[in-house]
């Protein structure tokens, strides 16, 4: 996802789909609702319909966990779908996605998370 590489992520994509409401979990930590990862990497594949399902489908999931800094994640990476995407009103809805996604993070400590919502917010506001 991060290196958006489109083959790699067709070939994860179809072996993921049919567990959109798994979660990610290793024994020793959970990465999240699938939903998430399907979402993004169906960015990169220009799905951009089907992104907005599957980051839907994961914000349920990360309120039903309490879990917000997964939720900052979905939000990153639901306003660079946004961005890739281009539609009408995106550039304005990934903005205040994103900045609602910084201010979350930066209130939690997740400055990882809180310099990419910012970074990508930059990149959002020369398209708005």
């Amino acid at each position: 996802i991060q290196l958006n590489e489109r083959t790699a992520a067709s070939m994860l994509f179809e072996e993921l789909r049919p567990y959109p409401d798994q979660i990610a979990f290793t024994g020793a930590t959970c990465e999240g609702a699938l939903s998430h990862y399907l979402g993004a990497m169906a960015t990169v594949l220009g799905r951009y319909d089907e992104a907005e399902v599957y980051f839907s489908n994961a914000d349920r999931w990360n309120a039903a966990a309490d879990a917000p800094f997964m939720a900052c994640r979905t939000q990153l990476e639901r306003g660079r779908m946004l961005l890739c995407r281009g539609g009408p009103g995106d550039a304005d809805q990934a903005g205040t996605i994103l900045d609602d996604a910084r201010r979350s993070a930066d209130a939690r400590g997740f400055v990882a998370v809180s310099r990419l919502a910012a970074e990508l917010g930059t990149q959002g506001a020369g398209s708005r």
